[in-house]
């Protein structure tokens, strides 16, 4: 499905809204906090409309608007899901017939779906993983990573995906995992190549995990 739900506590006294979705199929499912929301991105075959109420203190799930398939992206399974200035961002993937490779935007507060700038994108990939950082200081060490800014910029607000699955899946040609290391800038909509000595890069991976810690990408 590409539906997206929102998971909220009624304490916090807002409306329940109507929003959009982008599924996962059953399973890869992608999640990402957002003040005290929590919205999960999924896919599969079909589009449900629905809203289910959980019986734990008032919490509540709530089906989002959904996002238009034919003018902003189709469904999509295996990709991933940042949050960043009250927006949702959804990469790559797999719609079942091709991996992807684009970036599409969930405005929270506008309840809108929308292409984002992507300009020069990674090839199409799944099974990646992707962090936004504020301040992240980023090298390529064993399996860990830490660029020191002594010997390279420290970027703000990006978002850096690695790794991944990547090739044709029609002509069964060309997979492979990935150890490449890519920057999205929100303020220009650009991505940028990291590089690194081929032996300091990590192995190269699909279905892993990432995260942020102590100004480091893990």
């Amino acid at each position: 499905m590409d539906d997206l739900f929102k998971f909220a506590n009624s304490s916090i006294h807002q409306q329940p809204q109507q929003l959009n979705l982008l599924h996962a199929n059953e399973h890869s499912v992608s999640s990402s906090t957002i003040s005290s929301t929590l919205s999960s991105a999924s896919s599969s075959s079909q589009f449900n409309t629905f809203e289910t109420n959980l019986q734990c203190s008032h919490n509540v799930w709530v089906k989002m608007s959904e996002c238009d398939e034919q003018f902003i992206g189709p469904k999509r399974s295996k990709h991933t899901m940042v949050a960043y200035n009250n927006c949702l961002y959804i990469f790559g993937g797999d719609n079942g017939k091709q991996m992807l490779n684009d970036l599409i935007c969930y405005d929270c507060v506008n309840n809108a779906w929308s292409k984002a700038l992507n300009l020069s994108p990674p090839t199409p990939r799944y099974h990646h993983t992707a962090v936004v950082s504020y301040f992240l200081l980023i090298s390529l060490q064993n399996d860990y990573f830490i660029f020191i800014s002594k010997y390279f910029k420290v970027y703000n607000n990006s978002m850096f995906v690695f790794g991944g699955y990547t090739g044709d899946l029609n002509s069964n040609s060309n997979l492979c995992n990935k150890n490449d290391l890519y920057e999205y800038r929100f303020n220009t909509g650009t991505w940028i190549l990291w590089n690194s000595e081929e032996n300091a890069k990590p192995v190269a991976r699909a279905a892993h995990g990432a995260v942020v810690y102590d100004n480091k990408l893990w």
